[in-house]
């Protein structure tokens, strides 16, 4: 077993700290500024003996000697009582069993009952969370983890590792189940390394005649759609300063390796491993055969609305939110500097054929014939 890359990362301590914070219901609100930094880390990577079939590269997260995480932040399904009921008590044991410190949206501070102290970040303090937080942990559906990516926007370290446990609709890439919350935890705080899936991140940066106009970070895809107009769209797209196509239909999808699985998917695309450093690109109802295309992850591409186009198009990011471009806009799609490292549960290939196996399962419930007389009579 060979180690691969090593990168240490180190976070300086401020020579006085102030144990302030913002605790619901007990201190008045303070700033994120005033929590310590990420205790240090490293990630490193190593291949399996080249004589075992089968080996493959894994990524490990771990934090500096004698240390582990202090600062929890955590997401949760919104709107959902299970999910709020499981968050109370995942609080409680991280409080009561490590000391930790938890982080939730000061928007969510009424879903936790049974926290003597709680503290909060707002919308404006979301940019101190890559200075201060450790580990995140997800209750939730996909979604859930998708909304971690915006927390850490164009981070300038890596984000902290992720701990998903699933608590949605179908949780392709939520490996962990709740009810083995305390052997996780015990695991994670152990000081142990914790074996990772990097899933590849894009920065997509919406421009007019060359002046920014918005940029975005995105796990999943970026999707061009014509959206509610009754024109097909036209795009014209280039890679490495190089015109490859004009695409006239429904749209255009961008995709990462972990969304390669969602609406690529659905839309005729190729299921991509993790593991693979490539993006995907999946046209929509084009007109003509246009296939498909998988790129290097070091590509740069463009994508214009053509001068030509009928109708203005819309650009959705993770479908967590869009912009609407016009005629002389474009997007610029790169690979983000940072994955998203996902805690795996088993490995990244076994973790990612287990969430393959639930999108199996769901398209034969989706796809079953019901018998007329189980279709109520609404007439």
């Amino acid at each position: 077993t060979g180690v691969l890359a090593s990168r240490v990362f180190k976070n300086s301590r401020p020579t006085l700290f102030r144990s302030i914070y913002r605790c619901y219901s007990t201190t008045p609100s303070a700033s994120l500024v005033y929590l310590p930094p990420r205790v240090p880390f490293k990630i490193w990577e190593k291949e399996e003996d080249p004589k075992i079939l089968f080996s493959e590269r894994k990524t490990y997260f771990e934090w500096a000697e004698g240390q582990t995480a202090k600062t929890i932040l955590l997401v949760k399904k919104q709107r959902d009582p299970n999910t709020d009921q499981k968050a109370n008590i995942l609080l409680e044991y991280l409080q009561k069993s490590y000391g930790a410190r938890v982080l939730v949206d000061s928007k969510e501070v009424s879903d936790y009952k049974s926290c003597p102290s709680l503290i909060t970040y707002t919308t404006e303090e979301i940019p101190q969370l890559q200075r201060v937080v450790d580990l995140v942990i997800t209750l939730g559906g996909d979604g859930t983890l998708l909304t971690v990516t915006g927390l850490f926007p164009l981070s300038p370290s890596p984000p902290p590792p992720v701990i998903s446990f699933n608590l949605g609709t179908l949780g392709v890439l939520m490996p962990h189940s709740f009810s083995d919350y305390v052997e996780i935890l015990r695991s994670t705080f152990s000081g142990e390394p914790l074996l990772c899936s990097p899933r590849i991140r894009m920065v997509a940066e919406v421009t007019r005649q060359g002046e920014p106009k918005l940029i975005k970070e995105v796990m999943n895809e970026i999707t061009l759609h014509r959206g509610n107009n009754l024109h097909a769209s036209t795009l014209e797209c280039s890679i490495n300063g190089h015109l490859m196509s004009s695409f006239v239909g429904d749209g255009l999808i961008l995709s990462t390796p972990t969304g390669s699985t969602a609406y690529s998917q659905w839309s005729g695309g190729p299921i991509i491993h993790p593991q693979v450093d490539a993006m995907v690109m999946t046209p929509i109802a084009a007109r003509g055969h246009v296939p498909p295309a998988v790129l290097p992850s070091s590509t740069h591409l463009r994508v214009f609305v053509s001068p030509s186009a009928r109708a203005s198009v819309w650009i959705i990011f993770d479908g967590q939110s869009q912009v609407e471009i016009q005629r002389g806009e474009e997007v610029s799609i790169r690979k983000s500097k940072y994955s998203l490292l996902s805690v795996c549960k088993e490995s990244a290939t076994g973790d990612w054929v287990a969430g393959n196996n639930k999108i199996d399962s769901d398209i034969l419930k989706a796809n079953v014939w019901v018998s007329s007389s189980s279709v109520p009579n609404v007439i």
